[in-house]
């Protein structure tokens, strides 16, 4: 005989945020039905005020190991109590992604410290949700590396849109590699200095990307930082006789 597991009492989310995480776990499992203990995609949600502040929290995000999305600005739209529409376009949103097993206690460490992040930079904290690593992959699409080139004229574009030169933001360099974990201690050897500064970090890429190995620099819209990012990248490469595949901004 088969048992219906228990509906949750409240199924109103609570607006703390910390309660919020034992609310939203209990959810997938008892009335999602969803098995918790295979890795998932945890998906942290920031509003920061603009463009130059989402660059720089994101870079600063993915030096900590999460993957990150950013989108410059969003179309929203608000309907009133008495059902009058208003279109905007809000603010940027920046998108946190954590994927794996973890417990509530894991969960809450972590948004803590987006939390503490988020106050000290006046950005606004937009809610937690979960997703399957294949609705991440179908929604998300794999990221592509780009050549110098390509990334210097994105620069380029980011400036004629109005993002300030030397604002800062992450530059990701991807390697492609058999063994992985070779070749992530032999560049973080190679880029010690930077990596103890929590200037860089060497690391597995994502699931979704289609290089193995990566090496995020805190770096800025400028063509002269990239160049030098992407010779001192391209050094350390060379010392563990691994290749350059490109850049992803």
């Amino acid at each position: 005989m088969t048992t219906k597991a228990p509906k949750l009492e409240d199924s109103r989310p609570p607006k703390d945020p910390i309660k919020y995480v034992d609310w939203l776990r209990h959810h997938m499992r008892v009335n999602l039905r969803e098995n918790l203990s295979r890795p998932r995609v945890w998906v942290f949600q920031l509003r920061p005020r603009n463009t130059v502040q989402m660059l720089e929290m994101g870079g600063q995000f993915e030096i900590d190991g999460y993957m990150v999305e950013m989108q410059d600005s969003l179309h929203e739209t608000h309907i009133s109590a008495d059902g009058k529409r208003r279109d905007i376009i809000g603010p940027p949103q920046l998108t946190l992604f954590l994927k794996g097993v973890f417990s509530s206690v894991q969960l809450k460490a972590r948004l803590r410290q987006i939390l503490k992040i988020a106050k000290a930079k006046g950005a606004k904290y937009d809610g937690l949700d979960a997703m399957s690593v294949s609705e991440h992959k179908m929604i998300f699409g794999p990221p592509q590396l780009i050549s110098f080139k390509d990334a210097a004229w994105r620069l380029r574009s980011y400036t004629d849109t109005g993002l300030k030169v030397g604002s800062k933001m992450p530059f990701r360099f991807g390697f492609k590699t058999k063994r992985p974990a070779t070749l992530i201690a032999g560049l973080t050897k190679a880029l010690q200095p930077l990596v103890q500064k929590k200037r860089a970090r060497v690391q597995e890429a994502g699931p979704f990307s289609s290089w193995q190995v990566e090496v995020v620099v805190l770096g800025k819209n400028d063509e002269k930082a990239l160049r030098d990012a992407f010779a001192m990248v391209e050094d350390a490469a060379k010392q563990v006789r691994a290749k350059l595949k490109g850049v992803l901004l």
